[in-house]
């Protein structure tokens, strides 16, 4: 029994002794290499211990009022308001600025300078006393010009994460400028990492060079003006400080084109994009002293031997809005003068070139802000709200609003729903009726991807869409424009707003060319499904 008892006690000696030597293992190997365990199995949500050890210095400098106030803040609050703090200190840290960064720069801004003092002189001297008025309206003219403006890129995204790493989400530069990488920073790893461990950021990209336009004490930066550049320090504010001084050169031969800067930190990565393009030019329309519907709409319609409608059409926006301009593309194998009419442009077409040719031709002459469409076998009537068209387009930024028929509830306003394909078969598009939402402040408008051909448009979108003028649009088309809009522009659907319908039901020679049976809507199928990369068609 004592044997047992002797090989009982033994055991037990060694088990525990080997226990304690692999706690103490691990407890050394956690206190020696922090970084490492992070590397290696880095957690989808880090621990409060920043923002824990930094609570008491953090309420150290805020009142008593503000105590009171934080004493329900979340741990995500604690982490902003500690990171403000960090910041705080950080921006302290002594800096020397470099010469060679600062003769680019000047050089760069040089050769994108523009002198606004000289740019007005030549404006001054032309306007004369009424420069400031002319200003005041350019200036209304932009705000229109603005609120129309779909670009989503250009909002600015600052990332700041659980992710060590905080960086901007995309930035933009014109070609051969330079631009400030501001915001990339690691935000709360000085809590995980001693001072004695060295830290390093890594950052390339491909069409430009990464420069630094300052130095911080005790950091090394290898690569400086190139592609690609890594900062090391075993201080992270001073790492941070560094990476304050950031920028971007575009150096590339694009003048168009995309760059990613790719920041690494351990085993956490980051992509900054960012756009090389040029700052879009405006093109303004200048409203006018009285704001008349004749001086920002222009009337533009397409004929084919069609002239006694066509004259009718004339006479009706005549009689509503004298003056206003009026442009007819005619396609017609027996060409009539428009001569008595002052305010028509009549432009001869090659015979049967088409309906969006057509189309394409009369949009191009539009030099107003608006346009108005409408087609040649319809007449203007009491309710064909112009002036409130052109105010709808004003306030909500819209590109395009239609009307309907008179004595009609057939607005054709539809919705499409285009499904996008990874795949070699193409994508779906799909036609649907309805709208989608009443618009704020318009009750009898409403949002939607497809109008009746009676619309009032934004010149400048709807001309940079354009009309495919492909002969199998030439006898019927219309839907396919709003297809080529989707994602480009805005478009609305009023139902006060009225025109009459004439139809011109006897005339032969334009039915037997307009309607050639189901051979041409077969080769527009196939035209379509080549054209616009699509697997299936549907409408509903």
């Amino acid at each position: 029994m004592s044997v047992l008892w002797r090989k009982m006690i033994t055991g037990t000696s060694v088990l525990v002794a080997v226990n304690t030597l692999v706690v103490f293992i691990y407890l050394w190997r956690d206190a020696r290499c922090p970084l490492n365990r992070r590397e290696q199995a880095p957690a989808p949500w880090p621990p409060l211990r920043p923002c824990v050890f930094a609570r008491d210095q953090a309420e150290n400098r805020l009142s008593t009022i503000q105590r009171i106030q934080n004493d329900s803040r979340t741990p995500y609050d604690e982490c902003v308001m500690v990171r403000k703090i960090r910041q705080d200190e950080q921006s302290i840290i002594p800096f020397v600025p470099r010469e060679a960064f600062q003769q680019t720069l000047s050089r760069v801004a040089i050769q994108h300078s523009c002198n606004q003092n000289d740019a007005t002189q030549p404006a001054r001297i032309v306007f004369g006393s009424r420069w400031n008025e002319i200003r005041e309206r350019r200036q209304v003219a932009k705000s229109r010009h603005n609120n129309r403006t779909l670009d989503f890129r250009d909002s600015g995204q600052y990332v700041e994460s659980w992710s060590p790493l905080s960086y901007p989400a995309s930035l933009r530069v014109s070609p051969g400028n330079i631009t400030k990488l501001e915001g990339i920073r690691v935000a709360w790893l000085e809590e995980y990492v001693s001072d004695f461990w060295l830290k390093e950021v890594r950052l390339s990209c491909h069409h430009g060079s990464l420069v630094f336009s300052a130095d911080v004490p005790d950091v090394t930066v290898t690569g400086d003006n190139s592609s690609d550049v890594t900062v090391a320090s075993f201080s992270i504010h001073h790492l941070n400080r560094q990476l304050e001084f950031l920028h971007y050169h575009s150096v590339s031969e694009k003048t168009l084109a995309t760059d990613e800067v790719h920041v690494q930190v351990g085993s956490y990565t980051a992509t900054v994009t960012i756009r090389i393009q040029h700052f879009l030019m405006f093109h303004l329309y200048d409203h006018g002293e009285d704001k008349f519907v004749k001086d920002r709409v222009t009337v533009i319609t397409k004929t084919y031997l069609r002239y006694s409608v066509l004259r009718k059409l004339i006479d009706s926006v005549n009689q509503y809005f004298p003056g206003i301009k009026i442009i007819v593309a005619d396609d017609s194998d027996k060409f009539e003068e428009l001569g008595d009419y002052k305010n028509v442009d009549h432009y001869k077409m090659p015979a049967q070139k088409g309906w969006f040719a057509g189309r394409n031709l009369a949009l191009s002459q539009v030099s107003t802000e608006y346009f108005f469409w409408l087609d040649d076998d319809m007449v203007f009537t009491e309710k064909t709200g112009l002036k409130f068209m052109m105010n709808f387009l004003d306030e909500t930024g819209y590109h395009i609003v239609g009307g309907r028929l008179e004595d009609s509830e057939l607005t054709f306003a539809q919705r499409y729903d285009y499904v996008p394909s990874s795949t070699d078969d193409g994508g779906c598009l799909s036609r649907k009726e309805g709208s989608y939402r009443v618009i704020p402040g318009f009750p009898s408008c409403t949002s939607t991807d497809i109008v009746l051909n009676v619309f009032m448009g934004a010149t400048q979108t709807v001309r940079a869409v354009g009309f495919e003028p492909n002969p199998v649009y030439a006898r019927a088309a219309h839907s396919e424009f709003f297809a080529d809009g989707l994602g480009k522009f805005r478009v609305a659907s009023c139902t006060n707003v009225e025109v009459k319908h004439l139809g011109d039901t006897s005339n032969r020679s334009y039915n037997k060319a307009r309607h050639t049976g189901g051979t041409l809507n077969y080769y527009k199928l196939k035209y379509i499904y080549f054209r616009n990369n699509l697997f299936n068609l549907l409408i509903k």
